[in-house]
């Protein structure tokens, strides 16, 4: 869907016909993701100050993927947004543009959102900074490295403490968790919900983006 009101008519169509529906955001049912959503959750690398997200080839569509690993990473909403269109960069199709933008989550964690040209490279890259290590996520979410804080001579300094390489398929997970979800009765974890919050914040940044970069509060419809 282009949009939230895309996006409503296919939540109505879903609630009166009742299928299994799991949504494609795949890296909520990777471990590797797992691992760090429960490290953030357990402050094992302090309090969150700043994250920086990469993304290329279209908001709606790679970005989309970029904003639900946020949230499900973070385990809250976005709240409010700025965002600007990146011109320079290439998308396909071209409709779907990229955006650059600045997120603050309901906790005040604040992130800024990067695109890159497509014609480039691809790119799913994300950098989590707390206050007493980092996390990178890599390889279009397939690498992720631990890194603490340790006194350096002059100012503290980031120390590679762990460096994990999990190769998933981005298929095979998500039909598991569909299959799951049919013989077990179990409740999707990338769900129709999940959607509609991820598309709410697309529309949050394109109508800030149309507005010149005015900050825009997101309107969750659920």
């Amino acid at each position: 869907c282009c949009d939230s009101k895309e996006a409503y008519l296919i939540a109505q169509a879903i609630k009166k016909f009742k299928p299994i529906f799991v949504l494609n955001y795949q890296r909520r049912v990777f471990p590797l993701f797992e691992r760090i959503r429960r490290d953030i959750a357990e402050r094992k690398i302090g309090s969150i100050q700043q994250i920086t997200c990469y993304y290329s080839n279209g908001l709606y569509n790679n970005g989309g993927h970029a904003i639900d690993s946020l949230s499900f990473l973070l385990g809250e909403r976005i709240q409010r947004v700025s965002g600007t269109v990146n011109r320079h960069n290439k998308t396909y199709p071209a409709q779907d543009r990229n955006i650059d933008g600045i997120l603050e989550t309901q906790s005040g964690v604040r992130i800024a959102l990067q695109s890159f040209d497509q014609r480039a490279y691809a790119i799913y890259h994300m950098m989590i900074f707390g206050t007493t290590g980092s996390i990178k996520i890599l390889d279009h979410g397939f690498t992720a490295e631990w890194l603490t804080i340790k006194d350096g001579t002059v100012i503290p300094i980031f120390v590679l403490q762990e460096r994990v390489h999990q190769k998933e398929s981005f298929v095979k997970g998500v039909l598991d968790d569909a299959i799951s979800c049919y013989e077990k009765k179990q409740i999707p974890k990338s769900s129709l919900k999940g959607g509609m919050d991820v598309i709410a914040v697309l529309d949050a940044l394109t109508k800030s983006a149309r507005g010149a970069g005015k900050v825009v509060r997101v309107l969750y419809n659920n």
